[in-house]
Order: structure tokens, then C-alpha cells, then sequence
């Protein structure tokens, strides 16, 4: 399971640019271990907290031209690098509009072979080689089931022997996502749920949070990488998931939506025998800790170059 450091409100993870292990302040830590672990706050998280009511009230706060006082703190707080941002934090009009930011044209590299599957994200990722091994990497009795989380037993056995990742933006990630590879839309579902947390802290005591909160996913095709699911998943206070993609033929790194306000999650679901994940990504994940990725790095290559 996802490690935590030993210093309190702090998460280890690998940092793959310099490859070492470092410690992630996280605000927020001690409030989710009182809602998911102490009999009080479990009572809190199922009557209030989960409910869409306040997700969608702080959602619409953030919306607010007054939310605005807000950014500069949170930039500060979190450490939020805005280098790389088309518009100075003083520019924006509200919370939300900082927090669903487009960075410069140059920010993000997706121009690498069509034969390498990238990140669609920024975040942390965790990558598995096989679906199942999900299951034995968080508590016992928590099962994640395909089933459950696609509503659709036929579309899950597609999937069930592949491979997947999870890729978790914390709230001062670039909150836009992106296609990782080149293809074609094929469907896309929206499946109402709850707004549990989808911090490692939150899914170390409930893993099959996955499979009950508010997510989309679409069914991609790619020549090279096959049927793909892609999956974004809600979580507390995430105002909502934006579709900005409406077409069918899509580009490698074309943004396909974003989150508005709060930490949300990105899964990428592969048929058998399609993608390679990088060794860096499955080691890391074996011990426990996630890796911090960026939009447009490498998450693997097309299984059609080692077979």
C-alpha cells in the first residue's frame, strides 16, 4: 500500500526526475485519518461529507469573483509553480478559474512517437501490470471490481487481464488532462456516485472508493495501443468533471477536459498485451510509493515492440 512518511502530514513518493524519495506536505492529512479511521468521522463522511450538496456549495464559492483572495495563499501554501502558467495569478477571475489554469504552449511536450504511451496528467502514479494485483496493494476486504466500477460486466472482462494506472492530481497540479496517445473516441458514460476522497490516506482504509464515487469514462481506440478506458473519478470538493473534447478523431496530448476545484484522479484501463509500463513506474509501485509525473512524460511503449 501507499507509504506515509513518519513526519506528520507528510506522504513519501518518488520524485522521477531526480529519482530520490521525498516528503509531500499535505494539509489535509490529519482531517482525512479523523474521517476515515475514528468512529466520529466515519459517521461525518457518510451523513455529510461524501454528499454532493457540498461538494457542489464549495464548487460554486470557487466560482465566485470574491473566491479570488484565495489564490494567492493557496499559491503560497502549496508551493504551486506558476512559471509556467499563461496568466499571472492577479488576472483571474475567481478561484476556479486559477485552479483550471492553461499553461503556456510550450509547458507540456507531447511530441514523442505515436509508439510511447505518455502521461495524460500531472500527478502521482501508481502502475500494475495486471488489473488484479490492485487488489492484494490495499487493505484486505476492499476489493476494486471492474464490474462495479464501469457498471458493465461485458466491458470489464475486456479489461480484466490487462493493465492500468491511477494517476492522483493534488489540489496544485495543473487540474487539465490530456490524450495520451492518438486515436479515435469511441463512447463516452457518466456514472453518478458519492464524493469520498481519493487521497492514499482515504483509500488505504477504502480502496473500493473507485467504484462509488461520481466518474466518466470514455472508450478509446488507438491502432497502436488498442481499446483503451479512460477514467476520470470525482472526489470531495471537486466542483466537476469538464468535458472540452465534443469530436471523434483526436490528437496525441489534445486536452480532453479538467477538474474544477479539489484533488481528483485519472485511470487508464488496457486491454492484454498493449502497453509495456516503464520499470521505473512498476518497481516504485511494488514498494509502495508513487511517482511524481508530469503531462506529456512517459508512462510506457506499445506491447507491438516487445512481441
Amino acid at each position: 500500500m501507499v507509504k506515509v512518511s513518519s513526519k506528520k502530514n507528510f506522504i513519501s513518493y518518488i520524485n522521477r526526475q531526480s529519482g530520490l524519495l521525498e516528503e509531500e506536505y499535505s494539509p489535509s492529512f490529519s482531517y482525512l485519518k479523523w474521517l476515515y479511521y475514528k468512529p466520529f468521522g466515519r459517521l461525518s463522511l457518510f451523513v455529510l461529507v461524501k454528499r454532493k450538496f457540498l461538494s457542489s456549495f464549495y464548487g460554486n464559492l470557487m466560482d465566485k469573483y470574491s473566491s479570488r483572495k484565495k489564490i494567492k495563499p493557496f499559491i503560497d501554501s502549496y508551493d504551486v509553480d506558476m512559471s509556467d502558467s499563461f496568466l499571472s495569478y492577479k488576472l483571474f477571475n475567481s478561484f476556479n478559474d486559477f485552479f483550471t489554469r492553461k499553461l503556456n504552449q510550450d509547458a507540456r511536450d507531447f511530441s514523442s512517437s505515436e509508439n510511447l504511451l505518455v502521461s495524460p496528467c500531472d500527478g502521482k502514479i501508481l502502475a500494475f501490470d495486471k488489473t488484479y494485483n490492485f487488489n492484494s496493494f490495499y487493505v484486505k476486504g476492499q476489493r476494486f471490481s471492474l464490474a462495479s466500477f464501469f457498471k458493465n460486466k461485458k466491458l470489464a472482462e475486456r479489461f480484466l487481464s490487462g493493465s492500468f494506472c491511477i494517476i492522483c492530481l493534488a489540489p496544485s497540479n495543473y487540474h487539465r488532462f490530456h490524450f495520451p496517445f492518438s486515436g479515435n473516441l469511441i463512447s463516452s458514460h457518466h456514472i453518478s456516485g458519492s464524493y469520498y476522497s481519493v487521497s492514499p490516506i482515504a483509500l488505504r482504509k477504502r480502496a473500493r472508493i473507485f467504484c462509488e464515487n461520481k466518474r466518466s469514462y470514455s472508450i478509446l481506440h488507438s491502432d497502436v495501443f488498442g481499446d483503451v478506458a479512460y477514467c476520470e473519478v470525482g472526489a470531495t470538493m471537486v466542483g466537476s468533471i469538464v468535458q472540452t473534447f465534443f469530436g471523434r478523431r483526436f490528437s496525441k496530448g489534445e486536452e480532453k477536459g479538467y477538474f474544477q476545484f479539489g484533488g481528483s484522479t485519472i485511470l487508464l484501463f488496457f486491454e492484454k498485451n498493449k502497453v509495456i509500463f516503464d520499470i521505473d513506474l512498476i518497481n516504485n509501485t511494488k514498494l509502495g510509493l508513487e511517482t511524481s509525473i508530469k503531462a506529456g512524460d512517459s508512462l510506457g511503449v506499445s506491447a507491438n515492440l516487445i512481441f
